[in-house]
């Protein structure tokens, strides 16, 4: 089984860290005006026996620098602005990618 969960991730804030089950998947995202938020909708498993990941998230306007290890997972619209921001995942921190390895 699974299940969708909504996350919020602050624009103004340099990274974002959400607890994730393996196996996740983003599948939407929106800009929020009222909190100058983008919310992250994501698919997770529910086994119990699925680890939980910290993953890292930062947002980012059109233009702007991301480091060339960072995976791109979605783009939203500020629609009263006309801005975008973009939404990338650092990459797994050394002792994850070790654990998620030896699993």
């Amino acid at each position: 089984m699974k299940t969708i969960q909504k996350h919020f991730i602050n624009v103004a804030e340099k990274s974002q860290v959400l607890n994730l089950k393996k196996g996740y998947r983003v599948v939407r995202s929106e800009y929020n005006p009222n909190n100058s938020t983008v919310n992250i909708w994501v698919e997770i498993p529910l086994m119990a026996d699925i680890p939980n990941l910290k993953r890292e998230f930062i947002v980012k306007r059109t233009n702007e620098v991301v480091p060339n290890d960072y995976t791109y997972v979605s783009t939203t619209v500020d629609k009263a602005r006309g801005q975008s921001y973009h939404i990338f995942e650092a990459p797994a921190l050394e002792a994850e990618k070790y654990a998620e390895w030896a699993a």
